[in-house]
């Protein structure tokens, strides 16, 4: 999945030190997170029904980032 640069998906500071981010970047965390999900389950040879959930959750994650 092609990446936008950081520009195009600003973190912004707000105060107390705590930053805003791009929504974009919350998409982009939570595919990298079901794929990092999925292949832990793949590597435990979870159960198919398990794995085809969890598939599905991350084209849902790819849809909504795309």
């Amino acid at each position: 999945i092609p990446v936008i640069p950081p520009d195009l998906r600003p973190m912004v500071q707000l105060d107390g030190g705590r930053f805003a981010t791009s929504d974009l970047n919350d998409l982009y965390r939570r595919v990298i997170n079901r794929n990092n999900r999925l292949k832990k389950l793949l590597d435990l040879g979870a159960p198919d029904i398990i794995v085809r959930n969890e598939k599905r959750m991350l084209q849902e994650a790819v849809d909504a980032l795309i």
